[in-house]
């Protein structure tokens, strides 16, 4: 499975589709390690070595978050934000897989570590790829905390006990959720839906010749949702 994951995405990366690593995940271990094992041992080289890499992932992490700082929008120039990043962060990016390598003999036997550096080494390649184009981060954070969503509601989920019922919870779930993304309360928003759609359903207006679009959440206001919940 491992191998045609790799081949896979070798034919993505030809027809230009660039798969990003994640620095929270090449962390994780790393910190696992310094936590559970090196964290009361300042003299070890397990501890000199969870510092060094967390410091370098530290610097990625801050590079990034001023230079968001600093660009006004969307109207920013991106070609010279993506050369001042890769300016700054290409160096740290090559400190860090340098010292990676240096470091496995030395741990080899302490699993723990080992494999959190080598995930490092073998991810690199995919880790650099967020320079690429400033719609990447550094890591698939975001993405993350948007689909834990979904993972909190799996177990309710699985009462929808036919096919249409998980089709319809589905349904419910992309509304509310783009409802979420486009920073409009949840809750009136499935409100201000029924009610009007319910009065559509009860005249004798034809689907066809509804103006569906209205309804999306970026074409309504705050106002309006709030006075669909007084109504």
């Amino acid at each position: 499975a491992a191998k045609q994951f790799l081949q896979d995405t070798e034919a993505l990366l030809e027809k230009g589709i660039v798969l990003a690593g994640c620095l929270a995940h090449a962390r994780r271990g790393v910190y696992m390690s310094y936590k559970a094992l090196y964290r009361k041992l300042p003299e070890s080289e397990g501890f000199l070595t969870c510092n060094t890499i967390l410091g370098l992932i530290g610097k990625l992490y801050e590079i990034e978050k001023n230079l968001r700082a600093k660009r006004p929008g969307d109207n920013s120039d991106e070609a010279e934000f993506l050369a001042e990043r890769k300016r700054l962060a290409e160096p740290i990016l090559a400190s860090l897989e340098t010292y990676a390598k240096e470091r496995v003999p030395i741990h080899q036997g302490e699993v723990k570590l080992r494999k959190a550096l080598n995930y490092i080494l073998n991810q690199m390649q995919y880790l650099k790829n967020y320079l690429a184009s400033s719609e990447l981060s550094c890591d698939n954070n975001f993405q993350e905390r948007e689909i834990k969503t979904f993972v909190i509601s799996r177990k309710n989920s699985l009462f929808a006990s036919t096919e249409r019922g998980a089709l319809a919870w589905t349904k419910l779930m992309t509304v509310m959720q783009t409802a979420i993304l486009n920073k409009i309360n949840p809750t009136l928003y499935l409100k201000y839906l029924m009610d009007r759609i319910t009065v559509i359903m009860n005249s004798e207006a034809k689907a066809k010749d509804i103006d569906w679009s209205q309804f999306r959440p970026w074409n309504l206001t705050t106002e309006q949702l709030e006075q669909a919940w007084d109504d």
